[in-house]
């Protein structure tokens, strides 16, 4: 289940770039870091790409425990689209994540291989490199990303029960956010989630109203999840555009009476 979740943020990104199979030492630095070449790796305004990367960090807190793990995926198309789309869908010779392979999953997207294998993802930290090997229109390069991911700190204000009948709704916390260019507070029970949007700036909190409360399935598990975006970081890889972005994911569980 949780290598699947991890492809809610691919679905919401996308990226691209151009052939050449020779494997190169052509690289970039994220995060507006400089290019080492100066050519063939350039910052892209673009909204259609060739491929996408997302770097996801997840955490939750269960029976008093923190348990952290991280989803890297990346996706290549054969033509430029907005967003993963597993019938446009290429191979490449290879994708490795640190020197590490990252597998062809399901058809469309490349994940961690030794997470899959294990069922215990290892964790990323800064800096860490994709080395892509091309074919399929794909090029050959290499690029580095040095953070940071996306960060929210105000969890521990949010609320242990909500009750759905409350007459002035429930004010959830958005304050200790970092580093995101999107923001997604959601409030689950059940089959059914309500979701509240928000690019910056970002307000100091959200409220769920009485009508949304009532929306909310009281006999089943419920939570509040935070996914923060950090997705304003497309390059021109000879000439083609791609994202490079990270995602960040907070989840409490609740009791909602």
């Amino acid at each position: 289940m949780k290598t699947i979740k991890c492809y809610f943020f691919v679905f919401l990104l996308a990226l691209g770039l151009y052939s050449c199979k020779k494997e190169d030492t052509n690289s970039n630095t994220g995060s507006g870091g400089v290019n080492s070449n100066g050519n063939n790796i350039t910052s892209s305004n673009a909204t259609s790409f060739y491929g996408i990367f997302m770097m996801a960090k997840f955490q939750s807190i269960i029976s008093n425990t923190l348990s952290t793990y991280y989803a890297p995926t990346a996706y290549f198309s054969s033509s430029p689209v907005q967003y993963a789309d597993p019938t446009t869908a290429v191979r490449v010779d290879s994708v490795k994540l640190n020197g590490v392979p990252m597998m062809f999953f399901s058809d469309s997207t490349y994940i961690d291989s030794s997470g899959l294998a294990t069922g215990f993802p290892p964790p990323v930290a800064f800096p860490y490199t994709y080395r892509v090997v091309g074919n399929h229109g794909i090029p050959s390069f290499s690029y580095t990303e040095n953070g940071p991911f996306p960060s929210f700190t105000g969890y521990g204000s949010w609320p242990d029960t909500i009750h759905i009948f409350s007459h002035s709704g429930i004010s959830i916390s958005l304050g200790g956010i970092s580093a995101a260019d999107y923001v997604s507070i959601n409030l689950h029970g059940g089959s059914k989630t309500i979701t509240h949007n928000f690019f910056p700036p970002f307000p100091a909190s959200t409220n769920f109203s009485v009508s949304e409360l009532s929306q909310i399935d009281t006999s089943s598990y419920s939570s509040i999840e935070i996914v923060l975006l950090k997705i304003n970081n497309n390059k021109l890889v000879y000439g083609k555009p791609m994202a490079f972005s990270m995602g960040y994911n907070w989840t409490k569980n609740i009791s909602v009476k």
